[in-house]
């Protein structure tokens, strides 16, 4: 096992490699013998830094499903609001209508009164 004298630095030229060049960036070349300490140290900052990315991903996964469930429940309330709206609608319309036609009932039953005080009166008349 060789001593490594500066294990930070192996550290993060694992994390750079992986920054730089992703998972497959892993620098098998240089740092192929495991049981060096340098080769550890660089083998843990790469190793750190892609257990990193991959919280950093699940964050997102996490934040895009929370955003997709607020969009959801947005477009339900916009639904169940257009859905109470349409039937108060539908109701102040109903109600217009009865209105209309009492309106109407009303104005016939008048003008049928009206006509019959006209012809009770023009029978009265010789």
């Amino acid at each position: 096992m060789g001593w490594c004298y500066d294990e930070r630095e192996h550290r993060k030229e694992g994390e750079r490699d992986f920054e730089n060049h992703g998972r497959y960036g892993y620098d098998s070349q240089r740092y192929r013998d495991s049981f060096d300490d340098c080769n550890k140290a660089y083998t843990e900052g790469f190793d750190e830094a892609k257990r990193e990315e991959e919280r950093r991903e699940e964050r997102r996964q996490e934040e895009l499903a929370e955003e997709q469930r607020q969009e959801r429940m947005a477009h339900e309330r916009r639904m169940e609001q257009q859905v109470e709206e349409e039937a108060y609608y539908t109701q102040q319309e109903a109600m217009a209508n009865e209105a209309a036609a009492q309106a109407q009932y009303e104005a016939e039953m008048a003008a049928q009164a009206e006509a019959e005080a006209r012809e009770s009166q023009n029978q009265q008349e010789p």
